[in-house]
């Protein structure tokens, strides 16, 4: 059957022209697939010869001087490309203040510390820590020793003199297991400086739990203890004696005078003569004569 292009109609094989419009059968439509193999593929145009072909980048990070930019195709995925530049002039000047507010901090307590020192003299605050940093073993024993004694020159009578020894094994002793506690001292040291003058050291409670360490007259004075000079350490460094401070006495004397009035309050010091055995690294020791008040 031949199919007419112009009216569709079917004809006979052997038809020359349309039975129904007389078209001429000769025109018949070619197969959709006979036509689509027929139609040639265009040529792909020629390129320029000696002229590289140019491709976009695909992304990346690119940095040039204090500028850093990212865009593009960056691990497989496309991102939003963003710019980063150095510090602007005013993050720069908050930088500059802070810096230089760190330095003037550590210059401040370098001259606390100074002034630390001075307050109380050189010979006097260097004593002080080479004293406190002396080994000196402390034990139960020797703490009620200390006690028995005390309370022996406490219950002479009125009146009465007396010559006793005393070391600094027993002094610091007493102070960290008897008296310490009662008084919110921790950590404490008792150190002899010179007959009648002696380095303590420790936490006190008084002062904020800081670590502090202060030189105490013992003689013949209306008090038996009287302090002279006394620092804490506000800012604590590990095994350094930086970040001293020197307190007024007028603060903490009071406190002092009562604690002593209750340890020696009843006996009145005449002299204080070191008697230390001439052993290297030996404990001090004093010869303290009195009388009973």
């Amino acid at each position: 059957m031949n199919t007419c292009l112009n009216c569709q109609t079917e004809n006979r094989d052997q038809a020359k022209f349309c039975e129904n419009c007389g078209e001429s059968l000769s025109k018949a439509a070619l197969p959709l697939s006979g036509v689509l193999a027929q139609t040639p593929t265009p040529a792909p145009a020629d390129l320029p010869r000696g002229e590289p072909v140019r491709r976009e980048p695909s992304g990346g990070v690119k940095v040039s001087g204090g500028r850093v930019q990212v865009g593009g195709d960056v691990a497989g995925r496309d991102v939003v490309k963003i710019s980063q530049t150095g510090l602007g002039a005013a993050a720069v000047q908050r930088l500059v203040f802070m810096i230089g507010g760190m330095i003037l901090a550590v210059g401040f307590c370098f001259l606390l510390t100074a002034t630390c020192f001075f307050s109380g003299g050189i010979v006097l605050g260097g004593s002080i820590f080479l004293a406190l940093n002396r080994p000196v073993e402390t034990s139960l024993e020797a703490a009620q020793q200390m006690d028995q004694r005390l309370n022996a020159l406490n219950a002479l009578s009125s009146g009465q003199t007396f010559s006793t020894k005393t070391t600094e094994v027993e002094s610091s002793s007493y102070l960290r297991f008897i008296l310490g506690p009662r008084i919110g001292v921790s950590e404490p040291k008792v150190r002899y400086i010179a007959p009648g003058r002696i380095a303590v050291g420790g936490k006190w409670t008084a002062l904020s739990n800081l670590p502090f360490a202060a030189t105490f007259k013992v003689g013949t004075s209306a008090s038996p203890l009287e302090l002279e000079w006394m620092a804490v350490q506000i800012l604590q460094i590990p095994n350094s004696d930086f970040g001293w401070v020197a307190v007024p006495t007028l603060f903490v004397q009071s406190q002092v005078t009562q604690v002593a009035d209750s340890i020696l309050g009843r006996v009145k010091l005449e002299t204080i003569v070191d008697v230390t055995p001439s052993i290297p690294a030996a404990p001090r020791e004093w010869q303290v004569t009195g009388v009973r008040r």
